[in-house]
């Protein structure tokens, strides 16, 4: 979209597989495309203009002004001599500086776009940084809508009170449509800005290796939700839904920063409907690293954003599972020591142990 320019002070930008990036043409039209009649007569602001490509494309589908902001001196220079052929110099301002700093100085001096183009070096960072700078200025104006380019798998982070209202990709390349939400936040959106982790399972039942984990996971996140599937049947002696989430809340009442809650379908639609960046599991043995392996291969391709973390079980627990636990009391045993005391209680009232 913006010319492969050389970023403040150093190496070429590179995608985040290590290839120059190319403008891309298609990328360009689809954007605009998916805007449609919308950008005519809008103000537009081009953070990272480069060549200009993208705000020239505004002006071209009928933007009534174009603030193009560009480092480099150099690129600020040709993209003013471009605008002059172009005869569009007098809806277009170039100014030469940081995108960052510029979009504050814009939103004090009480500036407002319609649409706000973001195309930063990839695997920077940076287009996280420029929302949350955007969000901070005031700069974007009520209604209007942030486009934001980069690589596929570098789904940004919303600052809070934002969303994506629609997300392409083009091979390589991912547009994200974000704007301010017009819905009020609730409850467990406005933790939005804390670390957040997911710890998804059956819990069939809850027990020590499943807390150990929690605990740990504790002393990483700033929330941690123990989400627990309601589409799973364990087989022999599983608990019902609402017992396994009634156990976990008994078991987790001490930790105020510790959730429990259910879910269907893809956990990792779950996971980013809670704002969560990282998945946790936990690991037993080689099989299970196995299993994990290909499930977080497969939650990356889904959901690139979430983060998957590993725990490997403290040798104590490293041997529980729900189904030991579940077959040892269907035959009568004890394995209340396996298990917290809530869960201990039902166990017995289940399935009472024999003499």
């Amino acid at each position: 979209m913006s010319p492969r320019r050389r970023p403040p002070g150093g190496a070429p930008r590179r995608e985040a597989r290590g290839q120059v990036r190319p403008t891309s043409a298609r990328v360009r039209t689809g954007l605009y495309d998916s805007l449609g009649e919308w950008v005519v007569g809008r103000r537009v602001l081009d953070l990272f203009a480069g060549s200009g490509a993208l705000g020239v494309e505004a002006l071209r589908r009928g933007a009534c002004r174009v603030v193009f902001v560009e480092h480099d001196a150099a690129q600020a220079r040709a993209l003013r001599e471009r605008l002059e052929r172009l005869g569009m110099r007098r809806c277009a301002v170039v100014l030469r500086g940081d995108a960052l700093e510029a979009a504050g100085r814009l939103g004090r001096a009480g500036e407002a776009y319609d649409l706000v183009l973001l195309d930063p070096p990839y695997g920077t960072g940076l287009v996280t940084r420029s929302l949350a700078a955007i969000a901070d200025s005031g700069v974007l104006a009520p209604g209007g809508l942030v486009v934001a380019e980069g690589h596929w798998r570098d789904r940004p982070v919303l600052p809070a009170g934002h969303e994506v209202a629609r997300e392409a990709r083009y091979g390589e390349t991912a547009l994200w449509f974000i704007r301010k939400s017009d819905r009020p936040r609730t409850a467990r959106e406005k933790g939005a800005g804390m670390r957040t982790a997911v710890y998804p399972g059956s819990f069939d039942p809850v027990h020590h290796g499943h807390m150990e984990v929690i605990r740990r996971a504790v002393r990483l996140f700033d929330r941690v939700i123990v989400a627990v599937a309601e589409n799973i049947d364990k087989g022999l002696g599983s608990f019902k839904f609402e017992d396994r989430v009634a156990m976990l809340r008994e078991a987790l009442a001490v930790m105020p920063t510790v959730e429990v809650a259910s879910y269907n379908g893809l956990t990792v639609d779950f996971a980013r409907s809670r704002g969560a960046t990282c998945l946790i599991k936990g690991l037993r043995a080689v099989g299970d690293f196995d299993y994990e392996l290909k499930q977080s291969a497969m939650n990356r391709l889904l959901a690139p954003d979430l983060d998957t973390l590993l725990f490997i079980a403290d040798p104590e627990f490293a041997f529980i599972s729900s189904s030991l636990i579940r077959e040892v009391s269907v035959l009568g045993g004890d394995a209340s020591g396996l298990v917290p005391p809530a869960v201990a209680e039902r166990l017995q009232a289940r399935w009472p142990r024999r003499e």
